[in-house]
């Protein structure tokens, strides 16, 4: 998954991911390193690209 596919669906669910949605966000070999920040979760790629979501069940 590329850092545009990511920044179309962050951008699409107005950050706050479905739980499955989110997973697959963060299993994508783009994802670096999660961390949580309270409720939500700030996501980096490998080129320092970032976003922050929140995940919903």
């Amino acid at each position: 998954m590329s850092n545009e596919d990511i920044d179309r669906i962050v951008g699409e669910y107005g950050g706050v991911l479905p739980f499955p949605v989110y997973a697959v966000v963060c299993d994508s070999e783009q994802i670096d390193h999660i961390l949580r920040n309270g409720d939500k979760f700030d996501l980096w790629t490998n080129d320092g690209q970032h976003w922050r979501v929140k995940p919903i069940i």
